[in-house]
């Protein structure tokens, strides 16, 4: 499949901040880094606490990962802020309830921690946390009109685009929903063109990929 390197390298450097990438592996608490392509994986400060099913976002500069599984399968509320320039992890506000399989949007110079998964067995949430970094706690917005886990989601001019995600039946999801931060308001868009759950998304130049 031929691609246009030139476009290929804008989306690696707006993935990230500075152009730099962090993979935050499941299940575990290494962070490999990339820089722009060309470039290599290299290591990184290792997460203070290895997990998987969380949710990743950049805000100003700095990686911030909430939630997720923990070693003893029990979902977390810890939430923990990569500054990539010290190459050290701070520790953040944690979330108000543990969550896992949670979508984390940064828009409006605020993080969105929507939705997830909470409990044993696993039941979706329709609950969406804002978090403005400067006042250092989370506040309830809107919620999603259904509860959802394991979404994805992609930000537009600092609208939040929510896609997807599992039902409290462990069903796939279509639906997709826009969110403005101004108007605190969820609004239907069209569905997916088929049910998907435990997806990624992505946003460049104005399009949801």
């Amino acid at each position: 499949m031929a691609y246009d390197s030139a476009a290929l390298a804008r989306l690696v450097r707006s993935l990230a901040p500075a152009a730099l990438l962090a993979a935050i592996a499941c299940g575990s608490s290494a962070v490999q880094t990339e820089a722009p392509l060309p470039g290599r994986w290299t290591s990184a400060a290792e997460l203070p606490e290895p997990r998987r099913g969380v949710g990743v976002a950049e805000l100003d500069g700095e990686v911030w990962v909430v939630g997720g599984v923990g070693e003893d399968r029990r979902a977390l509320s810890r939430v923990d802020v990569y500054d990539p320039d010290l190459d050290q992890w701070l520790a953040g506000p944690p979330l108000p309830e543990p969550l896992h399989h949670v979508a984390l949007a940064a828009a409006d110079d605020r993080l969105f921690a929507i939705g997830g998964l909470q409990g044993d067995p696993a039941l979706p949430v329709a609950t969406v946390y804002a978090l403005d970094p400067d006042l250092g706690r989370w506040e309830v917005v809107e919620p999603l009109p259904r509860a959802r886990g394991a979404l994805a989601v992609a930000v537009v001019d600092d609208v939040i685009y929510a896609l997807g995600g599992q039902a409290a039946d462990e069903s796939a999801l279509r639906d997709v929903w826009r969110f403005d931060p101004d108007e605190d308001r969820w609004d239907p868009l069209p569905p997916l063109p088929a049910p998907r759950e435990a997806l990624a998304a992505a946003a460049i130049g104005g399009v949801v990929y």
